[in-house]
């Protein structure tokens, strides 16, 4: 199943970063900025999955093979399905017939029969497989850190900010609130490193 998006940090290490304890509206308004900013962290990331939990990729295979989005550590890949895209028929594949796994990557192997491919959809499209995943591994702290570190940047910052230029007959007024969060040049190298290119059309979470 589809996990929803989970916090990649805790009040906790917010307080850590910002180096204070936090009161309590504090507190709670920096639990709805951590959810923000894991979200954030998971769209930068191409939707990789950062935190323990099951669940289910579809891909739409173009390359016979497909990068996992997780660690190659502590991931197991306990089924995958092909799926037929005319009638919906579900198909349990085999480890060692139809795919094997090595590190991230599941090679789709010739155990797929021409007669299964022209089951799916056009020879063109590829083929689509549900991929069920086990993660146990934690959160990095690299990635804990820089969830942290986008909260505490925020907090740090005024609730609601506003600064007026006047020149001559004209003005201008500037208003920002430190209610959005957003990724500076450093968060995302660091989420780079855990990006991990598509070989195949992401259908499903």
């Amino acid at each position: 199943m589809a996990a929803p998006t989970k916090s990649f940090a805790t009040t906790a290490d917010v307080e850590a970063a910002i180096s204070r304890t936090l009161s309590t509206p504090e507190i709670n308004r920096a639990a709805k900025l951590i959810i923000l900013a894991s979200m954030a962290v998971t769209t930068e990331s191409n939707n990789y999955r950062f935190a323990p939990g099951d669940y289910t990729l579809g891909r739409q295979v173009r390359t016979r093979q497909i990068i996992l989005p997780c660690s190659s550590v502590g991931t197991t890949v306990s089924a995958i399905r092909s799926i037929n895209q005319s009638d919906g028929v579900s198909t349990l594949q085999t480890v060692g017939t139809h795919y094997n796994v090595r590190g991230k990557k599941i090679y789709v192997l010739s155990g797929i029969t021409s007669e299964l491919r022209f089951s799916f959809l056009p020879s063109d499209s590829g083929l689509y497989y549900e991929i069920d995943i086990v993660v146990t591994t934690a959160i990095p702290s690299e990635i804990v850190a820089v969830v942290a570190g986008i909260v505490a940047s925020t907090m740090s910052d005024p609730l609601l900010a506003s600064d007026n230029d006047i020149g001559g007959s004209y003005g201008v007024s500037r208003i920002s609130s430190s209610n959005k969060v957003w990724l500076s040049a450093s968060d995302k190298a660091i989420i780079k490193a855990f990006r991990v290119p598509k070989t195949g059309i992401d259908l499903i979470g």
